[in-house]
């Protein structure tokens, strides 16, 4: 970067002065975020994601269960730190309700990615058809 006052002084007594900066990186664009799986096992459920962004480094995961507080993720390997990164998210529980989990990822510039997954409603073992009783009731 070169800074001059010469258009605002004569000739013979202009100044000027460069300084280099030390390189560094612009991007403006968020790292990718898709999800690969999503599946409930027993009582809990498995969610898997695919991060990557084309110009920095991933430095954090998080994700949130439905509206619940963010929770730190570590990416499979350990630690977020490439271009590229998988992450598995395990809720050892979780009740049949359906429900929504939104992975957050951030690049080196803190850019973010967001995807989310669905876990559908697991349909309640004895629970009414049409055409017949409910609980407490009777079938005509």
């Amino acid at each position: 970067m070169v800074a001059s006052d010469a258009g605002q002084n004569p000739a013979a007594t202009a100044m000027s002065a460069e300084r280099v900066s030390a390189p560094f990186v612009m991007d403006a664009t968020p790292p990718q975020v898709e999800v690969l799986s999503a599946s409930r096992n027993g009582s809990g459920a498995t969610v898997r994601f695919r991060a990557s962004d084309s110009a920095s480094a991933l430095t954090r995961g998080e994700y949130a269960l439905d509206a619940s507080d963010l929770q730190l993720v570590l990416s499979d390997d350990g630690i977020v730190d490439s271009q590229q990164e998988t992450f598995t998210v395990q809720l050892p529980t979780v009740d049949r309700q359906e429900h929504l989990l939104t992975l957050r990822v951030y690049d080196f510039t803190g850019n973010m990615g967001v995807a989310k997954a669905v876990l559908p409603a697991l349909a309640i073992q004895g629970a009414s058809r049409p055409g017949s009783a409910g609980v407490g009731g009777t079938a005509p």
